[in-house]
């Protein structure tokens, strides 16, 4: 956790603690909502270290736990397909 003007902030690692997430998870959301305009994720702050890490705010992973009540069964599937292609055939 960083601590900016006495805001909070906390890194992609400590939310996925707290929402029981993989980073990778909050990555595929990330690029869901891209492709999706009435999706709304928060913006991450990545301005803190020379990575571009990504810190949320209290607020912001309160947002991301909202979206998480929403995902329907299969709704992340297009990203994948998108990062990995098909699956391929049955072998017979």
């Amino acid at each position: 956790m960083k601590v900016d003007s006495n805001i909070n902030y906390f890194s992609i690692t400590e939310v996925c603690e707290r929402l029981g997430v993989t980073r990778q998870t909050i990555l595929n959301w990330e690029e869901y909502a891209k492709s999706h305009p009435e999706v709304i994720l928060p913006n991450p702050r990545r301005n803190f270290d020379l990575k571009n890490s990504r810190y949320y705010t209290e607020e912001q992973i309160e947002q991301l736990r909202e979206f998480q009540k929403t995902i329907k069964y299969g709704q992340m599937a297009e990203v994948n397909r998108k990062k990995w292609g098909k699956r391929c055939p049955k072998m017979d």
